[in-house]
């Protein structure tokens, strides 16, 4: 029965989205949607009847291209009509995304057990939290009837448009949105070495944003020019994901402490050595922020863009 679950319910991953330049603004956007429902939806369904921490990931990374696709066409979207949508969806981004992080760290605790006996306890205590906030996600996607507000949201999208978005072409739109999120991006690049924890979580959260946005509209331009451009974020992404990781692991280690007393050394412990990891991953950053900054944009140049 298990196996049989696992095949019926595959973690879904982004799937190719496919634009025109002669597209609309609002064509473009229902084609963007359309693309990340389904993920969202497929995931949805795979959370609640497999519950693997894959599923969690395409989960998450799928309400965070949602989120960024509502960023991108809230212009042209009704913000009294989407306000309660948008707030169960964040929620459920946040919770799915606390669900994310320690399963990152109890996979990277379970590599790290053979060094040292006390890791098995604190990785236990992670999965045990694991799974009191995983059926805590349970019950609000069953509460909140998250799969009807899916449904809803689909049904939206088909009647939520504007005028205006008939009248504007897809490229120009397409390059002035990623022309700002870049702008974004490079403002904090340039205070790196200064930004607080906070601000570099917002570079991170920037990053994702103008990685999405550009694989949202990745046909309407030069594979010649987007191909390296998007290398480039995927591997910043990395980077300084795994930063956040040994950053975030502190104070997941933490709050495991508080209920936990008995396993302080072996949080101490484990504490100081992410730290001393999580140092050593802001040279890497660094690095890869600023071959961000040289590397040629796709979208401003008229010979970057499809015609």
């Amino acid at each position: 029965m298990g196996s049989a679950v696992k095949i019926l319910f595959r973690p879904a991953k982004a799937k190719p989205v496919f634009l025109h330049s002669s597209l609309s603004v609002g064509q473009a956007k229902l084609i963007c949607f359309r693309a990340i429902l389904w993920q969202v939806n497929a995931n949805l369904e795979g959370v609640l009847y497999a519950g693997r921490d894959e599923h969690v990931h395409q989960l998450r990374s799928a309400l965070r291209r949602l989120r960024t696709a509502r960023r991108l066409f809230a212009l042209s979207m009704n913000a009294k009509k989407w306000a309660p949508l948008d707030k169960r969806t964040d929620t459920l981004e946040q919770r799915m995304g606390e669900i994310r992080d320690l399963d990152v760290l109890i996979q990277r605790l379970q590599k790290m057990e053979n060094d040292n006996p006390l890791i098995s306890l604190v990785r236990q205590a992670a999965v045990e939290k694991r799974h009191i906030q995983f059926d805590g996600v349970l019950k609000f996607l069953v509460t909140h009837q998250i799969k009807t507000l899916m449904l809803h949201m689909q049904k939206l999208i088909t009647t939520d448009s504007s005028s205006s978005e008939a009248n504007t072409f897809i490229i120009p739109f397409a390059s002035e949105a990623l022309e700002k999120q870049y702008k974004k991006v490079k403002s904090l690049i340039k205070r790196w070495d200064s930004l607080d924890d906070e601000n570099r979580h917002l570079l991170r959260r920037r990053v994702k944003r103008l990685t999405i946005t550009a694989e949202l509209f990745s046909s309407l331009f030069s594979q010649k020019k987007i191909k390296p451009y998007l290398k480039v974020l995927h591997h910043l992404q990395k980077s300084l994901g795994n930063f956040n990781d040994y950053i975030m692991f502190q104070v997941l280690l933490s709050d495991l402490g508080i209920k936990h007393s008995n396993l302080v050394p072996g949080l101490l412990q484990l504490k100081e050595e992410f730290n001393k990891r999580a140092c050593s991953m802001k040279d890497s950053c660094t690095k890869d922020l600023v071959h961000l900054i040289n590397v040629p944009d796709f979208w401003s140049s008229p010979s970057g863009r499809v015609r």
